[in-house]
């Protein structure tokens, strides 16, 4: 009788997509210390030269959020999050949109990280503006309360990644975990916008999102690779609303008054520069940074229902920037 796992090291030497009876038993060996650290990765390695498919995202995803802590909280939430891997080094932008849309009524659950494949992550520029990384479940549910945003460091919901959290450091290049973690927020979500950096993943994560059963999701992916909507280039996503996957769409900066932008424009830096640059941004300066900003929010505002369109959004967005909403939000989340 032959050797699941070398049927499985075949199956992705060929390319060939693991069946969901091999992805599960895959998914449990790796967690149960059943496969040592060259065998893992190999194996992602192989699955990202393949590609990752549905099948096999889906069977990571069920698994860990089987096992990941749960987290009681009440409410219509939102995700705004990116599988990251773009190696653009790019400003966080999904952080920023997160901040800027809990100024409007809306219940935002930020599931993030720290850097992973780049300078900044989500968790590292948190952390220089002063806000508090909560793992006690009563002060997230009063950080929450009093916000209407709080935040949800994976390692703390998720242990299980722990096994693999040195293996997923040594691997030069982003590998299925990347793409997990906008499918793992410990709360169930009602509406979620996401990003992926290969066009692929707009249907594979849009499968997801209709599995875990998302009322109204955007899958996003900016055509220079970033995971998120730029100014940049043409944007595409895959809408999922009620249970159906909608046509591929694109989102034309120009057609919604935004300048074309250069990537350089778009970069990041440390944590520390990258919360300068989220301080500056809602103070009000204008600039590619301000803009990206605007156009995710705007997104956001659609996908949760608060906006009728791209452009409702971008107006209502620019307005809580203008106003001074954004940055009192800021300040008030730093002394929280």
């Amino acid at each position: 009788m032959k050797d699941p796992i070398q049927n499985i090291f075949n199956n992705l030497i060929q390319k060939i997509n693991l069946s969901e009876k091999e992805s599960d038993l895959l998914v449990k060996k790796i967690f149960n210390n059943e496969l040592n650290t060259t065998q893992i990765s190999v194996i992602l390695t192989l699955m990202y030269q393949k590609g990752e498919s549905f099948e096999e995202i889906y069977s990571f995803v069920k698994y860990l959020k089987s096992k990941s802590l749960k987290l009681k909280l009440n409410g219509d939430f939102i995700d705004t999050c990116g599988t990251g891997g773009d190696n653009k080094n790019s400003f966080n932008f999904s952080t920023a949109t997160s901040i800027l849309l809990s100024t409007f009524d809306v219940k935002i659950v930020k599931h993030g990280n720290r850097s992973i494949t780049s300078k900044s992550g989500s968790f590292d520029v948190l952390e220089s503006l002063g806000i508090k990384i909560l793992s006690d479940q009563k002060k997230i549910e009063k950080f929450f309360l009093k916000n209407n945003i709080c935040f949800l460091f994976a390692p703390y919901f998720h242990s299980s990644l722990k096994n693999v959290a040195e293996i997923r450091k040594s691997i030069p290049f982003r590998t299925i975990f990347n793409l997990l973690g906008p499918l793992l927020n410990p709360v169930k979500l009602k509406y979620q916008l996401l990003g992926v950096s290969n066009e692929n993943n707009l249907i594979t994560h849009a499968k997801c999102m209709k599995q875990l059963n998302i009322k109204k999701g955007w899958v996003v992916y900016n055509e220079k690779g970033y995971d998120e909507l730029t100014t940049t280039s043409n944007n595409i996503y895959v809408e999922i609303k009620d249970g159906k996957l909608m046509p591929k769409r694109k989102i034309n900066p120009v057609s919604l008054g935004f300048k074309i932008r250069s990537e350089s424009e778009l970069k990041g830096g440390t944590p520390k520069e990258n919360a300068f640059l989220m301080r500056r941004l809602f103070d009000g300066e204008t600039g590619a940074i301000r803009d990206n900003v605007i156009l995710n929010t705007a997104a956001a505002l659609v996908v949760c229902e608060i906006a009728k369109s791209l452009k409702e959004g971008i107006l209502l967005a620019r307005n809580n920037i203008d106003s001074g909403l954004a940055l009192k939000k800021l300040n008030s989340l730093s002394g929280s």
